[in-house]
């Protein structure tokens, strides 16, 4: 089988389920635009609406440095995490962690 490179990703919006096949037979990566624009997710969900939801669950986080994803080195490496590992409801995660992070 012969596979032909490009140097561009293809991108398509809302294809049928035979331009998808189509396309995906081709063995080549493309991207689909905006599949999720219409989905609640991208309409209601914001840290208030999550918080009202399911701000009591318990999540677990890692804290990382502030540069950790400009190093590539910091993945294989102990020292590019903040020695941090904390289980805190999804409420705490957002107000100490997510919303402080906005106002810095």
């Amino acid at each position: 089988m012969k596979i032909q490179t490009t140097e561009s990703i293809r991108k398509i919006k809302n294809p049928s389920t035979e331009e998808f096949l189509d396309i995906w037979k081709q063995y080549q990566p493309f991207l689909i635009e905006d599949v999720a624009e219409h989905w609640d997710a991208c309409q209601k969900w914001s840290n208030d609406y999550l918080i009202k939801h399911c701000g009591n669950n318990i999540v677990n986080i890692r804290l990382f440095k502030k540069d950790f994803l400009n190093d590539y080195k910091n993945f294989a490496s102990e020292d590019g995490y903040v020695n941090m590992e904390k289980t805190v409801k999804y409420k705490e995660y957002i107000n100490d962690y997510i919303e402080k992070e906005k106002g810095n």
